[in-house]
Parts: structure tokens; C-alpha cells; sequence
């Protein structure tokens, strides 16, 4: 009986090990992953993936590193066994099908995504990711913004299909559409190269908004012709053209507009609440010199900045410290 407890507790305390080898291995492959050290991922990841062939994410993060190794027969081997396990999740079919475009297996690619959307039919990820395919695979078919709409519709909190469909909707000249997603998209990733491409975005639609013209068509959504009407007000001060300081005089108005009607009450918006905080805070010009000011004049951003060093500090610690989220059920395209 003795032994046979001894074992007992030989085997439970050998198990731990080996769960506890392959979270640190999991640790350090992510480490090397974040250095660009992908041949060194790779070997730790597989080390980890042996001892927990299950691990949903340790056998993700090694599909991931085959990937950016450009090594995509071996990471699609991989990770095929995975997609279709009861293990998988949102991000397995996201690699998965990375793997199989970057291996030019584009009809496979695209039922697998399809597979994705259908276990997976609020995943944002997946919604950008196919959407971004198909513009690839299909050029002028304008089936991407299908895709990244419902990204926005079903899981608002992810900001990639903003990024996207601010893009298309710019391209398209739906310069409405293209500030409001791209105002949102730049608030959830604030700090990389596609939040500098999306500001420069937004101030152009901005100017071409005012340029040719506000009025929401007929096919426009409620929500969209009550805003429209609103910054209609505003056209004004847009005389002697624009620039970051008549855009927060345009959009203090509108909020002012906004909030002291019956819209607000009928079409809560996040981003909308979010300007108002930024308002009754008293750092809404820093936001907006913030979001148009470096892409309108560098040297002149950089001087407010030295001229109003308070407000500028104050907006930065309120942007640290408030984390920006759409909420569920605000989808008015």
C-alpha cells in the first residue's frame, strides 16, 4: 500500500512538472517570438506543444511562428489537426488560414474561413481577416466591407474591421463613414503605424466632407442623416478652411447639438459619450490636436504642445487610464 501511494504521488508530482516545463517553455517561446527570433520560437514552442499537445494557445502561438518563419506546409500541418479538434478557437482559423494563403492554397483558405464563421459567428478577427481576403482574391468586388460590417455589428470591441471598413468607405467617398470608423479605430489602437495612416485619413475626409458636401442620401441610416444634419450646422466655420482648431470648434457645436436633443436618448453611441467625457474634462482640444494635429502641421502640433503642456499632460494621463471599448448594441449603419 505504501508504494503503491509513493507512485501515486511520484506520477502527480511528475505531472506538475511537466505542466509547469511547458508554460515556462510557452513563456519563453512568446519572448522570442516578440524579439523576431523566430527559429528559436519555433524549437521552444514545439518543445512545449510535445508536453501539452492540447494547449489551445501554445499550439496557436507555434502555427503563428511558422508563419512569420514563412515555413507554412509545416505550421499548416500543424495546426490542421487543431482546427478541427473540439479545441479549437477563433484564433486556430485565423492561423490556419494565414498558413494556407501564404501557401497560395486560396480555396482552401477561403472554406476554412467560412468554417471559422460558422463555429465562430461573432469573431472579429475572422470577420477582418476574410474581409481583407476577399478584396485580395476578389479586387473591385467591393465584398470585403460585407464582411468587416458584420465584424463591427457582432463584436464591437474589436478594432481591426474599423480599420478596415475607414479605409473602404475613404476610397469609396462615404467620407461620413470613414471619420466615424476611423475616429473609433485610432481610440482602441492608439499607438502604431495604421493609427498615423488612419488620422491622416480622417483630416483628409474631414476637408472632403466639408468640400463636397454633408447631406446624408436617401439610403442613409437614421442615426446617419440625424448626425449629418447636425454637422451640416457647422459647415460655417468651415469658410476660410480647415484645420484642428475649426475642427474642435465644429465638433464641440455638434456635441453641444447632440446632447441637448432627443438623439442622444434614441442613438447612445460610445464614441459620442466618449467625446463628451473628453469635453466636460476639459481636454477635448488636446484630443483633438491629438487625432489632427501632428498629421496637419507637425511644427505647429509641437508647439501647442509646448504652449498648453498642462492639458496635453492631462489628456495623455486620462487616455492611459481609461480603456475605450464600443459597446454591444450600437450598430447604426
Amino acid at each position: 500500500m505504501r508504494i503503491v501511494w509513493i507512485c501515486m504521488v511520484s506520477c502527480l508530482l511528475s505531472s506538475t512538472a511537466w505542466s509547469q516545463d511547458a508554460q515556462q517553455l510557452h513563456e519563453n517561446g512568446v519572448r522570442y517570438l516578440q524579439q523576431n527570433d523566430y527559429g528559436n520560437a519555433i524549437i521552444v514552442l514545439k518543445k512545449a506543444a510535445e508536453l501539452e499537445p492540447a494547449n489551445t494557445e501554445i499550439v496557436n502561438d507555434l502555427g503563428f511562428a511558422y508563419f512569420l518563419a514563412g515555413q507554412y506546409k509545416a505550421g499548416y500541418d500543424l495546426m490542421k489537426p487543431m482546427a478541427e479538434s473540439k479545441n479549437a478557437d477563433d484564433r486556430t482559423y485565423q492561423i490556419t488560414c494565414m498558413l494556407l494563403r501564404g501557401g497560395r492554397n486560396i480555396k482552401e483558405a477561403e472554406l476554412v474561413y467560412r468554417i471559422g464563421l460558422q463555429t465562430f459567428p461573432k469573431s472579429g478577427a475572422l470577420y477582418a481577416d476574410y474581409g481583407e481576403f476577399l478584396e485580395l482574391v476578389q479586387p473591385g468586388a467591393n465584398a470585403g466591407i460585407v464582411y468587416w460590417e458584420k465584424g463591427i455589428q457582432f463584436d464591437p470591441a474589436y478594432p481591426g474591421n474599423y480599420y478596415h471598413a475607414a479605409r473602404y468607405y475613404a476610397e469609396q467617398n462615404d467620407h461620413f463613414w470613414a471619420v466615424i470608423y476611423g475616429e473609433i479605430f485610432v481610440n482602441m489602437e492608439s499607438y502604431t503605424t495604421r493609427t498615423v495612416e488612419t488620422k491622416n485619413l480622417m483630416y483628409d475626409s474631414y476637408k472632403r466632407l466639408f468640400a463636397f458636401g454633408l447631406e446624408a442620401t436617401k439610403n442613409a441610416s437614421p442615426f446617419q442623416q440625424e448626425a449629418s444634419k447636425m454637422l451640416l450646422k457647422q459647415e460655417p466655420l468651415a469658410t476660410n478652411g480647415i484645420n484642428p482648431e475649426i475642427l474642435t470648434a465644429m465638433r464641440t457645436r455638434f456635441l453641444l447639438d447632440w446632447y441637448n436633443g432627443p438623439v442622444a436618448a434614441k442613438f447612445p453611441f460610445k464614441l459620442f459619450e466618449h467625446q463628451r467625457q473628453l469635453l466636460q474634462e476639459g481636454v477635448f482640444d488636446a484630443y483633438n490636436q491629438w487625432l489632427f494635429g501632428s498629421v496637419a502641421n507637425l511644427n505647429a502640433f509641437q508647439n501647442w504642445t509646448k504652449t498648453h503642456p498642462d492639458e496635453y499632460v492631462s489628456f495623455n494621463q486620462f487616455q492611459r487610464n481609461k480603456l475605450f471599448k464600443m459597446a454591444e448594441g450600437q450598430y447604426y449603419h
